[in-house]
């Protein structure tokens, strides 16, 4: 944009526009998941339809909860990394299906906020409060299996990281 040139330095604002494109990743997925209770209010699934659906969501979730962390999306986030890092050894399909488990992954936090709020709201309800917890708690569970797997492979501590301790 010619017009901004001289108002803001171009490399501030290219890292203002790589950190709130992923801020509005995030917040998109949240919000999606805000509404998806209320899309699937009117579908007459069984319970162990819904229980099978619901682990299925938080195994995916916490494999998204992983990979937010493993490709650094909250250095991007939070402005510690001024460019993104593209691999472009990696398939278009993977990345693609990356990104999908990531999005779900806050779909899925923001579904469960929405059952938390729901079932708040409503007094008696007490008991519809303990599985939007148990699907938040399991898919981070799953993340933190993911990442320890993967740092005992690789040693702990990590490489980079034994110079500073």
């Amino acid at each position: 944009m010619p017009f901004l040139y001289g108002l803001l330095p171009v490399s501030f604002a290219r890292q203002m526009h790589l950190a709130l494109s992923y801020w509005s990743f995030v917040l998109m997925g949240f919000h999606l998941g805000l509404h998806i209770p209320a899309m699937t209010a009117g579908l007459k699934w069984s319970g162990k339809v819904k229980a099978a659906l619901s682990l299925l969501c938080a195994v995916i979730a916490g494999l998204g909860f992983r990979l937010f962390v493993k490709n650094s999306l909250p250095d991007y986030m939070f402005f510690r990394t001024p460019f993104a890092f593209l691999d472009y050894d990696k398939a278009a399909v993977l990345v693609y299906a990356e990104n999908l488990a990531i999005l779900i992954a806050f779909a899925l936090t923001g579904a469960c906020c929405a059952n938390l709020c729901r079932a708040f709201g409503k007094h008696g309800r007490r008991r519809a409060v303990l599985l939007p917890l148990l699907l938040i708690l399991l898919s981070l569970a799953i993340a933190a299996g993911l990442t320890l797997r993967a740092e005992l492979r690789m040693g702990f501590p990590p490489p980079e990281f034994s110079s500073l301790i």
